[in-house]
């Protein structure tokens, strides 16, 4: 090999580096021996060995590859690179160019011979530096750290402080020791590729799930796009595909609905916890976000997220919203950022489905480089989200922060395998935390990017969210109605979810450590009543009820399970305030009917004493509703103590049902 003893050394520090520390034994001894024949077998590359034609036909090959090289036709300049270096073999500009074609034609890691050879066969006036930029890109984004540190080190000693990439370089050495650091330990339990039935050998990405984890929603470039065949980049236009969970196995993916997948690109970006609305990018007006509404089997034209606060003349890149629907967090990168996309959040406004102000999340979310993709999980404290700015592998990193009294703890990164040396991004998480779905292109993809189930290790306790999943049914037909569900929180009097069913079911989460009254309400049925306390150390858990509603017929009743007196008295506490509420809107929205309240009581104690306070407790619902101006004429109290229980009073729950408040209808006008 030609070059001085600086050269010599600086490649022999380099070559040493890369076989004592990352090759195995047989790998290093190939390793060894293919340096061998290109240092001392390999012939120097010499011009003298062509005839004059020769020559000129080499020049002219050699000024074909640079233009096709200009024009970005890679592989066309590949070839005839290669060519060049069929001709005069060894010259170290030839190898450096065939390699830079290989990288950005996307063949990346073909690209390390031929740069290696590059420096091999330099002197100093021949080496060209860039060699040594593109191994570290290259070893990092393989995961070969030491390799890449000492790549990057070896292009530090031969470029200037004043050099533009120097610093980037010193930060790509700082990213790869935290490469090596988080690599040493793996954070999940295992990475599994959800296969054949919903990857194909084409990308698929940006997977989002419900809390349940029975409906996944993603976005494919394959085959029979509603666009067909994107020449711009040679692919298939973005679809929208939907898959559900039957006995456990994910169903044959179909596209979600003509209404959303157009001719043009759409790809997912966030769903709601119950799978209602469905979020999804366009790329209209520099980049903005929509939105659709399941209606039963169908979903609504996408329209554009409303009002003047989140879509901006600047992009806005995906979006999450919290499991109660009153938040959105999105991300944005218009003025007034900390630089690059932020992640902001915006309040939902009374009424219509809109959205005030976004407020910009800040420090220590925020960085002056790019974060994107957020998602809020069902725990409605806990978001994720990507970032090139915070301490990460390389490329865009997934991290977590949680909120406590709204500030936000300092991110963390998910660390290995779920993070990479590559861009990782749209991360979701289901409700329990066991499972993360999240998209790759590493070893063991079907083609391109697949989407991999990550199985996540959860402390016992650490989640103590409740999903309650319902059904609601007409009590007579069997058949399902469509109702309003009411989430509200007892000790504050406030609603603070509201939904719709979907096809009659609905499912909604409830953080841990409130009690909950939730009401089922259609207008042309007796609304249900459903208490649910959760205790803010519970574990994680699913309910599933049927609810059937009853017309407004003469003789049906309804428990009122959120109507509370404290123990041996009548005296209505506040958490009923929104039960009492609601029975006064039904008699006003139904003039004609009159009502019937009964108190019951388990059997402990007198029955005569038993009858007085359940009699007592009735009319203390009467009194709220006559003081609200509903006609006491419609109006009666009774008292049953504990003459009809409808479970066994020998035990503490049984009793607990016994003692109750029932409405039932006494009269409707014909």
């Amino acid at each position: 090999m030609k070059g001085d003893n600086k050269i010599e050394g600086l490649l022999w520090k380099f070559l040493n580096k890369l076989a004592m520390i990352n090759f195995s034994k047989k790998r290093f001894k190939i390793f060894v021996a293919f340096i061998s024949v290109i240092l001392f077998v390999s012939p120097d590359f010499s011009f003298a060995q062509l005839s004059k034609n020769d020559m000129r036909l080499y020049k002219r090959v050699l000024k074909q590859a640079e233009e096709n090289f200009r024009i970005e036709e890679y592989e066309e300049a590949r070839k005839l690179y290669q060519r060049a270096d069929s001709m005069i073999p060894d010259n170290p500009a030839t190898n450096f160019k065939i390699g830079e074609c290989l990288i950005k034609g996307n063949n990346q890691r073909d690209a390390i011979p031929y740069l290696c050879k590059s420096v091999m066969k330099s002197t100093d006036s021949t080496l060209n530096p860039e060699c040594f930029y593109y191994l570290g890109k290259l070893y990092h984004q393989s995961h070969f750290f030491n390799n890449a540190i000492s790549s990057f080190t070896s292009y530090l000693e031969l470029i200037k402080e004043d050099n533009p990439k120097f610093a980037e370089v010193k930060a790509e050495i700082a990213t790869c020791k935290y490469g090596q650091e988080l690599s040493q330990n793996s954070v999940v339990d295992s990475f599994e590729n959800l296969g054949k039935i919903i990857n194909s050998e084409f990308p698929e990405y940006s997977p989002v799930i419900t809390a349940d984890e029975q409906t996944l929603i993603f976005t494919s470039r394959r085959p029979g796009s509603t666009g067909g065949y994107y020449e711009v980049d040679n692919m298939y236009y973005e679809d929208i595909y939907l898959s559900e969970k039957v006995e456990g196995n994910w169903s044959e993916p179909v596209s979600i609905s003509e209404n959303i997948n157009t001719p043009a690109h759409e790809s997912t970006v966030g769903l709601s916890p119950d799978g209602s609305y469905l979020f999804l990018y366009r790329s209209e007006n520099n980049g903005d976000l929509y939105y659709s509404e399941q209606n039963g089997t169908e979903w609504s034209i996408p329209l554009p997220i409303p009002g003047e606060f989140v879509n901006s003349k600047s992009a806005e890149l995906s979006c999450s919203i919290s499991p109660d629907g009153n938040y959105l967090y999105f991300s944005s990168d218009r003025p007034g950022g900390l630089g690059g996309f932020d992640i902001y959040v915006s309040k939902k406004l009374p009424g219509e489905f809109g959205w005030g102000k976004g407020k910009n999340l800040g420090p220590p979310i925020n960085t002056p480089m790019d974060e994107d993709a957020p998602f809020i999980h069902s725990d409605g404290k806990t978001l994720y989200f990507s970032s090139k700015g915070h301490k990460n592998m390389g490329g865009y990193d997934i991290f977590r922060s949680r909120s406590e009294n709204n500030i936000w703890s300092e991110p963390e990164n998910l660390g290995f395998p779920i993070n990479t040396a590559g861009d990782d991004i749209y991360f979701v998480l289901s409700a329990d935390g066991k499972h993360g779905y999240y998209s790759s292109s590493r070893v063991g993809s079907l083609g391109d990017k697949d989407i991999w189930l990550i199985q996540m290790p959860v402390s016992k306790g650490e989640l103590s969210l409740t999903i309650l999943k319902g059904i609601v049914t007409d009590e007579e037909t069997k058949e399902p109605v469509d109702a309003k569900v009411i989430i509200v929180d007892n000790q504050l009097k406030e609603a603070v979810q509201v939904t719709n069913t979907v096809g009659g079911k609905f499912l909604v989460v409830l953080p841990p450590g409130r009690n909950y009254g939730i009401i089922v309400d259609n207008e042309e049925y007796i609304f249900y009543s459903i208490n649910k306390e959760i205790p803010i150390m519970s574990s994680f858990e699913t309910n599933e009820i049927k609810i059937e509603l009853q017309k407004i017929q003469v003789g049906k009743e309804v428990i009122l399970n959120n109507i509370f007196f404290n123990t041996g008295s009548a005296e209505l506490k506040t958490e009923s305030t929104k039960e009492l509420e609601k029975i006064k809107d039904l008699l006003k929205t139904n003039p004609q009917i009159d009502i019937e309240i009964s108190g019951h009581t388990d059997n402990v104690g007198l029955e005569v004493k038993n009858k007085k306070l359940s009699l007592d407790r009735a009319q203390s619902v009467i009194n709220y509703l006559i003081e609200n101006n509903i006609d006491k004429s419609r109006l009666t109290a009774n008292g049953y103590g504990s003459s009809q229980p409808i479970a066994d009073n020998s035990t503490p729950e049984g009793r607990q049902q016994n003692r109750r408040t029932v409405m039932r209808i006494t009269y409707v006008k014909m």
